[in-house]
């Protein structure tokens, strides 16, 4: 039986305000259930493409997130691109069940290194090492997760840092929910806001052991 079609939206906002009137939205139909790698691969095609209608601020914490200390150096922004679509291959064949093949398209791949071994580039190599170390620092891949997320749901309020961290964040990052909210209005990633009152996650543990009490400091 043929799988039905998925569609999702990819969102770019060019005026950093998350004003749903102004979010230009992509609808990209893919046969059955978009995989992960596919989705951030996707998001990552739609937001450098327009990345010039973002708001400068935003662009500039973007691109940040993208190539971490390699900003500045474009041998070394393109061996971040290259380890960047060569990390996407890797887990594409994987979530597909199949090995990478070795033919045209491999070598295709491939390409960005074999011109950097033709010239003797050495601070490509340099950025390649530098790039490996960045993709593996959790809090590096944090930032441009966050930003994935935004884009991939249209800049809109979808979870509370709690729900954010629970059901994403702590699968690859430890961090607390404060710490989480701080870096949302740091980056301006939109959420919701965390129940009051009643509805308060820490109600509960409230009534069972009150108040917090105050301590005394000093002799009296």
């Amino acid at each position: 039986m043929k799988k039905k079609p998925t569609v999702w939206r990819v969102a770019i906002t060019p005026n950093g305000k998350c004003d749903p009137k102004r979010i230009a939205t992509f609808s990209v139909t893919v046969d059955g259930p978009p995989k992960e790698g596919l989705k951030r691969h996707m998001t990552e095609i739609f937001t450098r493409a327009f990345l010039r209608y973002w708001p400068r601020e935003f662009a500039e914490k973007y691109e940040r997130a993208y190539y971490g200390n390699l900003l500045h150096s474009e041998r070394k922004r393109r061996a971040m691109d290259f380890l960047r679509i060569w990390n996407y291959n890797v887990v594409s064949a994987k979530e597909d069940g199949r090995a990478m093949v070795r033919g045209r398209k491999f070598l295709a791949r491939l390409q960005p290194l074999l011109d950097a071994l033709e010239k003797r580039d050495a601070e490509f190599f340099k950025g390649l090492a530098e790039a490996m170390r960045i993709l593996q620092q959790p809090i590096s891949g944090l930032h441009k997760w966050l930003f994935d997320y935004a884009i991939e749901n249209c800049w809109e309020k979808k979870h509370t840092p709690r729900e954010l961290n629970g059901e994403f964040i702590s699968k690859f990052h430890r961090m607390t929910d404060k710490k989480l909210h701080e870096k949302l209005h740091e980056l301006g990633i939109p959420h919701k806001d965390e129940p009051r009152g009643k509805a308060s996650p820490n109600y509960g543990r409230v009534l069972l052991n009150g108040p917090p009490k105050r301590r005394k400091t000093g002799w009296f």
